[in-house]
Formats: C-alpha cells, sequence, structure tokens
C-alpha cells in the first residue's frame, strides 16, 4: 500500500467525518472500500473522500468513477484526481457520458453518426432510462448490442414511472442491505453466501412451497446470490430468495414471450399457483421490487473494476442481464 502513512492520516479523518470507528485495518481495502461507499451519501464528506482517494492508488480509479455519478458539480476535480493519462482520458469521457444521461440523449447532433461514438455502457444506461422518444427510438433501430435494442423497443410510449414516497425509501433500504452484504463497492466480498447456505434463513418457507407442487432446487452458490428454486406446474415458475437480505423475485420460466416475465402481487394475469406464491413470500416478509426498482443500478463492482449493476444482479444473479430483457 503506497503512501501509507498519508493514506492512514486520511481515511482516519474521513471515518471521522462519516461518523463510523476507523478501519481496524486500513490496508485492507474491503474495509476502505465500505467506508468509502458510506461517504460517497455524506456530501460533506466529499472533500475528505478525495483526499484519501488521492492517497490510495489501488481504489482511486474506482472512486473517481464512482463518483462522476453522485458529486455532478464537482466531477472536474474527481477527473484531474486521476494521474495516468489513460486514467485521465476514461474519466474524462465517462464524465461526458453522465451529462449526455443528464440530459436524456436529448443532445445536438443526435443522429446514427453520434450514437456510434457513444459506449455500450451509456447506450444501454439510456435505453433503460431515457424518457425521450427520439433516443429510444435511435437505440431501437441503432443501438450496439441486441439487448439494448429490445430494450429501447419494449419502452417507447411507455409512460414515465411515478415512484411513491415509500418505494423510494424501500429502495434506499436495499442499497444499503446491498452496501453491507458486500461490504465493498470496489472489491465486492460474497462471503455472506457460505453464511446463507450454512444457516437456511428460508427452510421453513421452503417447506411451504413444496406444498404447492414439485419443487426443484436450481441454487448455484458458484453464480448466484440467491436461493433458486423452480417450481414446477402448468406454469413453471423460478423463485429467487435473496442471500443479501429480504428480497425476493418470482419469474416465469415458460417458453418465450413469457419467459422471463416478473410476476407481482395484484397485476393481471397471474395464475392461482403464482398468486399462491407471492402470497406466501409476501406473508414471510420478503420484499418484492417491480422491473424499475431491480433496474435501479448502483455503484458496486460485480464484473470487473470501475462497473456497476442493477439491484437486481446484486441481491439475485450478479453480472446477468434483467431476466425480462433477454
Amino acid at each position: 500500500m503506497a503512501d501509507s502513512d498519508s493514506l492512514v492520516g486520511a481515511v482516519t479523518a474521513l471515518a471521522g467525518c462519516v461518523g463510523v470507528p476507523v478501519p481496524a485495518d486500513p490496508a485492507d481495502e474491503h474495509q476502505r472500500g465500505r467506508l468509502y461507499l458510506l461517504a460517497m451519501d455524506r456530501p460533506e464528506c466529499h472533500g475528505r473522500l478525495l483526499a484519501a482517494a488521492a492517497a490510495d492508488p489501488v481504489l482511486m480509479m474506482t472512486v473517481v468513477v464512482a463518483m462522476l455519478a453522485v458529486d455532478r458539480e464537482g466531477r472536474d476535480r474527481w477527473v484531474a484526481l486521476a494521474r495516468e493519462k489513460t486514467d485521465r482520458a476514461y474519466a474524462s469521457r465517462r464524465a461526458a457520458e453522465h451529462t449526455i444521461l443528464e440530459a436524456c440523449g436529448d443532445v445536438p447532433g443526435l443522429g446514427p453518426e453520434l450514437l456510434a461514438t457513444w459506449s455500450d455502457w451509456l447506450q444501454r444506461c439510456l435505453s433503460e432510462g431515457s424518457t425521450v422518444p427520439a433516443v429510444l427510438d435511435l437505440l431501437a433501430r441503432h443501438g450496439r448490442t441486441r439487448r439494448i435494442r429490445n430494450t429501447a423497443s419494449s419502452r417507447i410510449g411507455a409512460p414515465p414511472v411515478r415512484v411513491s414516497r415509500s418505494r423510494q425509501e424501500v429502495v434506499t433500504r436495499c442499497v444499503e442491505h446491498v452496501g453491507t452484504a458486500y461490504r465493498s463497492p470496489v472489491a465486492p466480498n460474497r462471503s455472506f453466501v457460505t453464511a446463507a447456505v450454512d444457516r437456511l434463513p428460508y427452510r421453513d418457507l421452503c417447506h411451504e412451497l413444496a406444498a404447492l407442487g414439485r419443487v426443484a432446487d436450481d441454487t448455484d452458490v458458484n453464480c448466484d446470490v440467491s436461493f433458486t428454486l423452480v417450481l414446477h406446474g402448468p406454469e413453471p415458475l423460478m423463485v429467487r430468495l435473496s442471500m443479501v437480505g429480504p428480497y425476493a423475485a418470482v419469474l416465469h420460466v415458460g417458453d418465450a414471450p413469457a419467459s422471463g416475465r416478473l410476476l407481482l402481487p395484484r397485476r393481471r394475469g397471474n395464475s392461482e399457483t403464482a398468486q399462491h406464491v407471492l402470497h406466501l413470500l409476501t406473508r414471510h416478509g420478503l420484499i418484492l421490487l417491480d422491473e424499475g426498482e431491480l433496474a435501479t443500478r448502483v455503484p458496486l463492482a460485480l464484473t470487473g473494476p470501475g462497473t456497476d449493476a442493477t439491484l437486481y444482479a446484486a441481491l439475485f444473479e450478479p453480472g446477468a442481464d434483467l431476466p425480462w430483457l433477454r
């Protein structure tokens, strides 16, 4: 750990600003990453976070990339923190991309030629979040990947999503659970998976699900962060029970085009079995997020340095696309 004395001092000052104990081992990047994640939500601590990142060559670029999304007014200072020429170029580009995102992609010169210069990350984020019909139409026709084109196509003409304050609080709490479970946004730790497998927190629920029909355990602890159960029957269902916190997802796993469809209470078209499953989950205190909430992106490097992830990936299947968009 280069410049260890400076880093320890900066981390100590940052912990004091956030109001948490100084990491027991400041040399542990997982502990530093957890502190950095907490500081990102505290604007009054961003100056001390900048100082800590400047003394932390291991996590500097991960912090820079994350803060470009958080500190809109201070982007220039985060870009300037990047020391290497290639890192500076990457940070500058990402900062410019955030400006395009904030305009929902509706920028001067919009057309296929400009779209071709946009990164996969920017095209994907716009396909999932833009509300500008011209941008979605462009992405649906000229997006770089099939996922981007399909996502944009599915959202053309869709009404804007209005999120209630109570649901915003649910998502905020979910993001906090993700941060606690993975411990570090820059070096996610999946030790909670082993603990959950040993504890089997959903044992009683699984017994009740088995009473509804034949259930197969499809859990893969090497890839997933959820218990995955497939309920066989006229309408095959996949039930994912998160190891991160009290969250679940129920997906249709039949033939296309229904495959991957997310099932939620009070939606039309749910079968009797699906309603029973959804009722069981809510009775056991599990929270069911909708498509928009599960598409929320969080600063969590599940697929490599400087990347982010959807809540769906963080809760159930790291690195996976949203099932209803596959």
